[in-house]
């Protein structure tokens, strides 16, 4: 017998347990000790240098602290994010498919180049993605200890942004409501409930592991908000603007004035200096009034912010492959992290990046995706894949108003649950063509 019968032999031998098993430590390996953006560089300065703040994800930086009692270095927080995509994925598989089967679909959602990009960085949003699947597949489970851990699980997700907390809303509906007893009427308001009382603790969750409150997000948006809507209006209602606000005496510029950021939005907040909290105040209020009178400004606004989230405009800050270990290589040594790419990793990168000239990673495409898949759910009334990609789509609109950069890993989520979605229509297929 030749060298590829006995390796096919070998493989169709393998039990699920060993296919999920090798996936995770393939997906490690190809990452590991794991990629850190710069937003995950200050959410591990949190963790273990200074108090968590609530700049980015105070949950997230929870977990880094927490870690480091096992783990020097984050690499156990890879490990985390990787094992619960791959889990989360795997139970809702065995659900409609085979577990061996299962298992391999689990291991192609894992490993396929769209989701690896974002699951081998080591941030708030890939922990999100993990943690609202695992939370959804534990929810649904009749089992009482399953499902409170899936509800943990969906609170720490939630926890992440405020985009996630509107996500949540389908994934529980679609978690309970099949469970549940009574009228429609009755099971939907009762899983409803649930939904908002996640989202709430996930909120109170945020809150609570706040150390340092600084209102930085919040300020890092009114400036962004503020420079956006501006952009609509002519000189002299800008100018009217920032003078009937106060602006430039509530915010000094470190380099030059709101006027000239006007027409690059995405640089206001690199030019602002708001020191304190009363100036950040200051600047939210402004921002609330600027929006109230000029909204059709402010959705201009946020729809050419929405064209960059997904990809149709021109732009370096996406990032999809992401391969650094660190953004600042003198915080190697504190963090443990000092790495350089194995052969595998290259070789891994490499096919990557050649992806990348494709537009694979392209969030337009998985957003079109979705809502053609939703439509074809909706008809066959396929519910949990209903939930799921709806899930997505919320997730995705939340973004568009919630965020101030562009960055591929925020529409990881949308990303994750279309994947998973075609590749189950696509088994069935499969499976249901060698049946005939």
């Amino acid at each position: 017998m030749t060298v590829l019968p006995r390796i096919s032999e070998w493989w169709k031998a393998r039990p699920p347990g060993h296919i999920l098993a090798l996936a995770a430590l393939f997906a490690v390996l190809a990452s590991y000790p794991g990629y850190f953006t710069i937003e995950g560089l200050d959410e591990w300065g949190d963790a273990r240098f200074g108090a968590v703040s609530d700049w980015n994800s105070p949950a997230f930086s929870r977990l880094l602290r927490v870690t480091s009692f096992v783990s020097a270095g984050p690499a156990l927080v890879l490990a985390i994010q990787v094992v619960l995509l791959l889990l989360g994925a795997f139970e809702l598989y065995r659900r409609t498919e085979p577990p061996r089967r299962a298992a391999l679909l689990a291991a192609i959602l894992v490993l396929a180049p769209p989701v690896f990009v974002g699951i081998a960085v080591i941030g708030r949003d890939s922990m999100l993605v993990a943690s609202l699947l695992a939370g959804y597949a534990l929810l649904g489970a009749r089992h009482p200890g399953s499902m409170a851990a899936g509800a943990i699980l969906l609170v720490f997700g939630a926890a992440q942004r405020e985009a996630a907390l509107i996500a949540v809303v389908p994934l529980v509906l679609g978690a309970l409501v099949p469970h549940l007893t009574g009228s429609r009427v009755r099971r939907g308001g009762i899983a409803l409930g649930a939904a908002v009382g996640i989202s709430l603790v996930a909120i109170g969750v945020d809150h609570l592991c706040v150390e340092n409150r600084t209102l930085r997000t919040e300020a890092l948006a009114a400036v962004y908000d503020i420079a956006g809507t501006l952009q609509d209006l002519t000189e002299d209602q800008i100018a009217s603007e920032i003078a009937a606000q106060h602006i430039e005496t509530v915010a000094p510029p470190q380099a030059r004035s709101l006027r000239s950021v006007v027409r690059d939005p995405g640089r206001a907040g690199l030019v602002f200096g708001v020191d304190t909290l009363a100036q950040r105040e200051a600047l939210i209020a402004a921002r609330d009034e600027i929006v109230a009178l000029h909204r059709g400004a402010y959705i201009a606004h946020r729809m050419r912010h929405a064209r960059g989230l997904l990809g149709l405009r021109a732009s370096r800050d996406l990032q999809p492959v992401y391969t650094r270990f660190t953004v600042l290589p003198p915080t190697q040594d504190p963090m443990r992290h000092r790495a350089s790419h194995s052969p595998l990793q290259a070789g891994v990168i490499f096919l990557l990046e050649l992806l990348n000239y494709a537009r694979v990673y392209t969030p337009a495409i998985y957003l079109v995706l979705a809502l053609g898949l939703l439509v074809v759910m909706v008809r066959r009334r396929a519910w949990p894949l209903v939930a799921l990609l709806a899930s997505g789509l919320l997730h995705e609109i939340g973004l568009v108003f919630t965020t101030t950069n562009v960055d591929y890993r925020q529409s990881l989520w949308l990303v994750v649950v279309a994947v998973f979605a075609l590749a189950s229509v696509s088994a069935r297929r499969i499976a249901s063509s060698r049946v005939s």
